[in-house]
């Protein structure tokens, strides 16, 4: 599959970068995370495309609704 066509939904650091390094969107989910300003940051340095807290975001990242 082509990586463009692929997501990554991910709330490690190492599963992001992997995702990121391998050409694919890549979500980062902090909602899980007891230290969310820290994680959001990291997730973000480690090229998240997007970061979100609740899995009811995911739609609006994806479709805009």
């Amino acid at each position: 599959v082509d990586p463009a066509r692929c997501l990554v939904i991910e709330d490690s650091i190492p599963g992001v970068t992997a995702g990121t390094s391998a050409k694919m969107t890549t979500l980062g989910f902090t909602g899980s995370h007891l230290d969310k300003k820290y994680y959001q940051k990291a997730l973000e340095h480690a090229g998240a495309s997007y970061i979100y807290d609740s899995h009811t975001d995911i739609r609006k990242i994806l479709f805009g609704k």
